[in-house]
């Protein structure tokens, strides 16, 4: 359904292997990837392979994925002294030796991948530390950091954004000089985003029980049963996909209704909006928070940055700084 959805759009499929869980885990993990290929190419519409991992897997499993998957995504916190007291294996043994020999095989087999880096109220002051060690140990193409979700209390507080953001930075311009992306997803100015939702990105999300889900914390069809999150499930019978689009266009009004605190906020069109700490189907009375006042700081940093880079650049080039040359630039 999907391929075919592609190709009469003209569009690429991106075909994602996430969790809950560690996906490698699933022997069927190869054959369900070439499938995924073989079909795309009977439909002719070209495949983007992604695969996030938690690292914990032998040398032959990491060889394996290295020959199926466009880009990886490996989970590391940061230095040994994070990793392993945020990312211990099922023993309560250190996963950080593991980590870097996944990486060294990726780098040997020339495998694309990036870094998943979750920050919690412990590791986000050693953010600087955590750049460090990416760009000189790991060596990943991108470094994407993500404060830690339902997690109460909350990362960070009110008297933490000044501090948050220095150090946010100073990570940021360690990476610039190994020329490797320092990102997150909450706060992206060069895309139009609101919420993780599927169903405002064009996704459809399978999860274990033959269901779809318009919610990424769901792991499984009893979650996204309870939740109410639940918006297709596959018939056996049949062998088709049966949707919900009803629910789904109700969904969708609700997600992208405008709330009152986002009509004059500068950054309403480049903010997670907190998911998925506030659901928008559930609480959207529960914004402002923490996230939104940390999304704002964010964006003035980056677009006070951007505006010091724009004043250097017309000095160097001797140009005025008028609106041509700035959207030129």
């Amino acid at each position: 359904m999907v391929a075919i959805n592609c190709s009469e759009t003209g569009l690429p499929m991106t075909f994602v292997l996430n969790g809950g869980g560690e996906p490698t885990l699933d022997n069927r993990i190869e054959p369900l990837v070439n499938f995924v290929k073989d079909l795309c190419h009977q439909k002719k519409v070209s495949v983007f392979t992604y695969l996030a991992t938690n690292r914990i897997m032998s040398t032959e499993k990491a060889k394996e994925v290295c020959a199926l998957f466009d880009l990886i995504g490996l989970s590391c916190d940061g230095p040994p002294e994070i990793q392993d007291l945020q990312r211990p294996t099922l023993g309560g043994g250190k996963s950080s030796t593991i980590v870097e020999r996944t990486a060294s095989i990726f780098h040997q087999n020339h495998q694309n991948f990036e870094v998943l880096v979750t920050l919690t109220k412990e590791s986000w002051p050693l953010m600087t530390a955590i750049a460090n060690y990416l760009t000189a140990k790991i060596h990943p193409q991108a470094i994407n950091v993500e404060l830690a979700y339902c997690n109460s209390p909350n990362p960070i507080n009110e008297e933490d954004l000044e501090k948050f953001i220095e150090d946010y930075f100073a990570a940021k311009d360690i990476c610039n000089e190994a020329e490797i992306p320092w990102r997150s997803s909450s706060v992206r100015p060069g895309h139009h985003h609101r919420q993780y939702c599927h169903i405002l990105q064009n996704t459809l999300q399978v999860i274990p029980g033959d269901v779809a889900s318009l919610c990424f914390l769901d792991n499984d069809c009893m979650e996204s049963s309870q939740r109410g999150t639940q918006i297709a499930i596959y018939d056996q019978d049949i062998k088709k996909w049966l949707i919900n689009h009803t629910k789904i266009t109700d969904r969708r009004k609700l997600l992208i209704r405008e709330q009152e605190f986002c009509k004059n906020c500068f950054i309403a069109s480049h903010c997670h909006r907190s998911c998925p700490d506030i659901c928008p189907l559930n609480h959207p009375k529960d914004l402002p928070d923490i996230h939104c006042k940390l999304n704002r700081h964010l964006f003035n940093e980056y677009l006070e940055r951007s505006g010091n880079d724009l004043a250097i650049y017309c000095k160097e080039q001797q140009v005025t700084i008028a609106g041509k040359e700035i959207y030129e630039c």
